[in-house]
């Protein structure tokens, strides 16, 4: 039988159980380690016991490490677990062999020891303490919220207490400081944001666990979803002019913690590099402006530069519902259109590391905007009038007239603009370069 890890609960979830079979994993463990049969016996409980734990969590790209000193002849034993159980784990000495018990089983408890302590550390403190650190958090004599009271929650309160924060205050659904107090006790206040909860985490995004609008004097915000990378409460704190931060560089130096733990000090300018390069993959490059600016075709050319999926809104929308946007406009006009276009474009909002083409109006949305910018920079890919095409286009009958109600929706959308009055190439180039520098 293959390994395996089983979670009960029962019907009116006050008790839960976890069991593991780990023979698989103990065997690979004593092949790769050369252990003897009381190190794979120790190590093999200790993998087993982080990957329970690991399993446990419910934030995606946690982890937890567990570190056993008990000062006998085996020496330290680490493991580490991330969330879905998969586990790694180590002995300081694997070729310690002992007498059996008189029982005649391994003698363990003698090996491992019995005056030393047992560790454990789930690394995100270390990746919390990070990201705020980075992100020019002074929390001395400050106040912090934290949204959720969960384990992350409970990071989030140790990494204020050991940032200097002098009141910190935890927001549940049901506590004494919930939702629906939260603006009465501090929408005059001067406080530092943390979000721990779930809410707005893929594949449920596009939501925000509340409006910074009742928090004028809010002074920064945290969010620990790494998935999308802009969250929908990160994107309005930017609109309010609220610094804000995602969880992606937590991430990364979770990893690094984890990497420590195992002995391995890993410099902070890796892990901001790590950062930069997973924050390059992951990102779509987004190009909008007004219909005929060339979005497809120097979307495609920086496809093709970047070695990246090219999707074509227009294109997609033909696929999705089996006509055009431009039929669509004429067989059932523009309200009928928009709503399928913002269906479509929170379809689409997942995808990431791709190059993306929106259509003309796509910015006329907010919601629209808010899918977009989750997973993408958006370029404005600007054009003078006198060289847009209106052949095929409905809404092109009055560029003047178009251009005025959209230029304002383009810039306050545009997270940089390229110019494409010259070649294609150039475009491209300049659009794949705004993508690296942001």
């Amino acid at each position: 039988m293959s390994d395996q890890l089983i979670r009960a609960i029962s019907k009116d979830g006050l008790v839960k159980a976890v069991a593991v079979s780990t023979r698989d994993l103990t065997e690979q463990a004593r092949q790769i380690h050369k252990t003897l049969p009381v190190a794979t016996a120790a190590l093999g409980r200790t993998l087993a016991a982080a990957s329970m734990m690991g399993n446990a969590l419910k934030e995606d790209g946690a982890s937890v490490t567990l570190q056993i000193k008990g000062g006998g002849p085996l020496g330290t034993i680490l493991a580490v677990s991330d969330n879905q159980g998969n586990v790694r784990g180590t002995v300081d000495n694997p070729a310690v062999d002992l007498p059996l018990r008189p029982d005649g089983k391994l003698d363990v408890g003698a090996a491992v020891g019995r005056d030393g302590t047992l560790t454990g550390d789930n690394t995100d403190l270390a990746g919390l303490e990070f990201l705020l650190r980075q992100n020019g958090w002074v929390l001395t004599g400050q106040t912090v919220v934290i949204l959720g009271s969960g384990g992350t929650g409970h990071t989030a309160k140790a990494a204020a207490e050991e940032l200097g924060a002098a009141e910190i205050a935890t927001v549940s659904r049901t506590g004494e400081l919930n939702y629906e107090n939260l603006a009465k006790r501090f929408g005059k206040r001067d406080f530092y944001l943390i979000n721990t909860t779930p809410v707005g985490m893929a594949p449920q995004s596009g939501v925000s666990p509340l409006d910074l609008r009742q928090f004028p004097r809010c002074k920064g915000v945290a969010d620990v979803i790494y998935n999308p990378l802009r969250t929908r409460l990160c994107q309005q704190a930017a609109e309010l002019g609220i610094p804000a931060c995602g969880g992606l560089l937590m991430l990364a130096a979770q990893a690094a913690a984890a990497e420590y733990a195992f002995g391995t000090a890993v410099p902070e300018e890796t892990v901001l590099r790590v950062y930069r390069e997973l924050l390059a993959e992951r990102r779509n490059l987004v190009f909008i402006g007004m219909p005929g600016s060339g979005k497809t075709t120097i979307g495609r050319l920086a496809a093709q530069m970047l070695e990246r999926e090219f999707i074509d809104c227009d294109e997609e929308y033909l696929l999705e519902y089996g006509i055009t946007p431009e039929g669509e406009l004429l067989a059932h006009g523009e309200l009928y259109f928009r709503e399928r276009e913002e269906a479509l474009l929170r379809k689409l909002s997942p995808k990431t590391g791709c190059v993306v083409a929106a259509g003309g109006g796509a910015i006329l949305r907010e919601e629209n905007v808010e899918a977009l910018r989750e997973n993408g920079l958006l370029c404005w890919l600007r054009r003078p009038l006198e060289l847009l095409p209106t052949e095929g286009r409905p809404l092109s009958t009055d560029l003047p007239g178009l251009y005025r109600q959209r230029e304002p929706l383009y810039r306050a959308a545009a997270d940089f603009s390229v110019e494409n009055t010259g070649l294609p190439k150039a475009a491209a180039e300049a659009a794949a370069r705004g993508l690296d520098l942001r």
